[in-house]
C-alpha cells in the first residue's frame, strides 16, 4: 500500500522500494507475481519517460535507474515470468545507449536461462543484429562477423516456424556476403605478395 501512495504521488523511485520491500522481505507473500508486475510497469515507465535535462536544453532518457529496477527483477524472480522480460528491456537500452557488450551480455544471459520462453526467437535475433551491427566492414576483423552468422544460423534452425524466418535468413545473406569480401581481400593480399 506504501508503494501504491508513492505511484499515485508519481514518486516512483519511492515506489519501486516500498514494492522491492515487499518482495525481498516477504517472497511467500500471495500477491508477490502482482507487486513483481508493478515493478515492471514503473520500469518500464522510468525507460520511456525523459526526465533529467542536460544543459538545461534537453531532456533525456534515464536509461542507468531503469537498467538497475529491470536487473533488481531479475536478481528478485529469476523464476517469474518478468525476467526475461526485463533482460530484453535492459538489451535494448543498452543496444540504445551503444554499448553492446553489456547489450550481448543480457541478451546471452536471456536466451541461455530462458530458452524456452515466448521472447527467446527475439533475442536469438537481437543478440545476432547487435553482432551484425559492430561489424565495421569486410576490411576489418570478422570476429563480429562470425558471431553475428553463428546466431542467425542458430535462430534459424531452432526457430523455424518464427514469423521473423524471412528477416533472419536475409541479414544471414548479409553477414555471409560481408565474410565472403574479407576472405577475397585477404586472398588478393596474399596474391601478390
Amino acid at each position: 500500500q506504501t508503494g501504491d501512495i508513492h505511484v499515485l504521488r508519481k514518486d516512483y523511485k519511492k515506489a519501486f522500494k516500498s514494492y522491492n520491500f515487499a518482495v525481498v522481505r516477504h517472497p511467500d507473500f500471495p500477491k508477490f507475481n502482482e507487486v513483481l508486475e508493478k515493478q515492471f510497469n514503473i520500469a518500464e515507465r522510468t525507460m520511456n519517460s525523459k526526465s533529467g535535462q542536460y544543459f538545461f536544453l534537453f531532456k533525456f532518457h534515464n536509461y542507468d535507474a531503469a537498467i538497475q529496477y529491470f536487473e533488481t527483477i531479475v536478481g528478485n524472480a529469476p523464476y517469474s515470468d518478468y525476467a526475461p522480460k526485463s533482460l530484453m528491456q535492459v538489451a535494448i537500452m543498452h543496444r540504445t545507449q551503444g554499448d553492446q557488450p553489456e547489450a550481448i551480455d543480457a541478451l546471452d544471459r536471456l536466451i541461455n536461462f530462458y530458452s524456452n520462453n515466448e521472447i527467446a526467437p527475439d533475442a536469438y535475433l537481437a543478440l545476432a543484429d547487435t553482432f551484425s551491427s559492430m561489424v565495421a566492414g569486410p576490411d576489418y576483423d570478422q570476429g563480429a562477423t562470425r558471431e553475428a552468422i553463428s546466431y542467425y544460423r542458430d535462430f534459424l534452425i531452432l526457430f523455424p516456424n518464427s514469423d521473423l524466418i524471412t528477416e533472419g535468413e536475409e541479414k544471414l545473406a548479409d553477414m555471409q556476403d560481408v565474410h565472403a569480401q574479407s576472405k577475397f581481400i585477404i586472398g588478393e593480399y596474399y596474391f601478390k605478395r
